[in-house]
């Protein structure tokens, strides 16, 4: 989730680079947040890459969801598991929540523009609160005191 290329498994890096990617984690999440202008996403319906930038949102959504359910399951494999797990649970939803908006901005005609802009606003707004909890994730659970 920090965008290190090094903490990710090495099978998974060569597999990424090889298919154009070469940002991770929340570095990714903010490039994709920068993608959504109207220039970008008009091109975007041109060139027909809709599918692929909803399909991809699912696949996050699917992800996320199965990590969480998976440290939510064995929250005594780690000290940060049960925190993680609710966390990847909250980002699941965000991201499936950004499947539904990426259909609608999909159906959205061209010429429609300022109704293409409220939804891409609305997305950016998802994609921050997603990169939010990636950073909460990243600095761990909130610290507790005894009283």
């Amino acid at each position: 989730m920090k965008g290190d290329p090094r903490s990710y498994d090495k099978e998974f890096i060569t597999t990424q680079i090889q298919t154009g990617v070469h940002i991770f984690g929340v570095h990714a999440v903010k490039f994709l947040k920068q993608s959504y202008k109207i220039g970008h996403v008009l091109m975007m319906n041109i060139w027909g890459t809709y599918i692929m930038s909803t399909f991809f949102c699912y696949e996050m959504y699917q992800e996320k969801h199965n990590m969480s359910q998976y440290l939510i399951e064995n929250a005594d494999l780690h000290s940060n598991a049960l925190f993680e797990g609710y966390m990847l649970d909250i980002e699941a939803y965000n991201w499936g929540l950004l499947y539904f908006k990426n259909m609608e901005l999909s159906s959205i005609p061209n010429f429609r523009i300022l109704a293409k802009i409220l939804v891409m606003k609305e997305i950016r707004d998802i994609l921050d609160v997603i990169i939010s909890i990636e950073k909460d994730i990243i600095n761990g659970p909130p610290s507790t005191v005894p009283s």
